[in-house]
């Protein structure tokens, strides 16, 4: 699992940084938070790093600003938060535009706003994302490969599952998944994971908006999900018929030039039958 900023702007804390450009990288990564008086010159700043600038906000430190940019771009840091007195100057014009096409979030936090608190709630979201994604994982190998327990229960029950609801195996594959990665020129492992938990956000997003909280286990380039409907024989198969084409409809929509197929299990309830449901969605 990973955490994009995208995430960490919906954060309570973090709601009110503003960003002021490279929106087109807020699916970075962000491994951790920290803050430094000035970035340029601070070469242990790490990738995924999402930085904050604690800089009083003169004007000849916004030339400072463009530099740090391009280091923290070569050192794949995930963005830049910089606070309110920083915004002025004639510098700021040419450092948004660098921002833009280094695709490198810039950010600004209010001067009320406690950097301290806001960055302890970035590292809060970092950690709580990682020990859910490890939680459900552990879950659905053991309702996979494993037998059916008391604390299987519980641990579904806090994830969402009831036991009143009627759950369809799906499994979605991204089409042709390696001439993607070869098209977009993505390569190495931890790129490549990026992609596909991009994916599984993707899915699990579409999937709240409906209100359908599901239990999910990313496989390869596979994504097996239990689905929850609210209707039971053809009503609840004409549901998963169409939630299914909407999973299609979200991924091409927020992933250009991917393309996904869903494969639908029988209906399943009770946790026994998760297993019996998913190996019928991959046939």
């Amino acid at each position: 699992m990973y955490t994009p900023i995208r995430s960490i702007l919906k954060v309570p804390q973090c709601k009110r940084l503003m960003l002021l450009a490279g929106e087109e990288g807020l699916d970075r990564r962000v491994s951790w938070a920290r803050a430094v008086e000035k970035a340029v010159g601070n070469e242990n700043i790490f990738k995924g790093e999402l930085v904050f600038i604690t800089g009083a906000g003169k004007d000849d430190e916004m030339v400072l600003v463009k530099d740090t940019l391009q280091m923290l771009e070569h050192n794949k840091a995930a963005g830049l938060v910089i606070n309110t007195g920083m915004d002025a100057g004639r510098n700021s014009g040419e450092i948004l535009q660098l921002a833009d096409a280094l695709r490198f979030p810039l950010l600004q936090i209010p001067k009320e706003e406690n950097t301290l608190e806001v960055i302890q709630a970035v590292c809060k979201k970092i950690l709580d994302d990682k020990r859910r994604a490890d939680s459900m994982t552990e879950l659905m190998k053991a309702l996979m490969f494993g037998e059916p327990s008391e604390y299987l229960a519980d641990m579904a029950a806090f994830f969402g599952y009831r036991t009143k609801w009627t759950y369809y195996g799906v499994v979605v594959d991204i089409d042709h998944f390696k001439d993607y990665l070869d098209r977009e020129q993505i390569s190495g492992e931890e790129e490549i994971a990026k992609v596909k938990w991009n994916v599984m956000r993707i899915l699990e997003d579409a999937m709240l908006r409906y209100n359908k909280k599901i239990l999910y286990l990313v496989d390869s380039a596979s994504f097996l999900l239990m689905i929850p409907v609210a209707g039971k024989g053809e009503q609840g198969e004409a549901e998963i018929r169409w939630l299914g084409q909407e999973l299609c409809r979200a991924v091409a929509e927020k992933i250009p030039g991917m393309t996904v197929c869903v494969g639908i299990g029988n209906p399943c309830f009770r946790l026994e039958d998760f297993k019996r449901s998913l190996l019928g969605a991959r046939m």
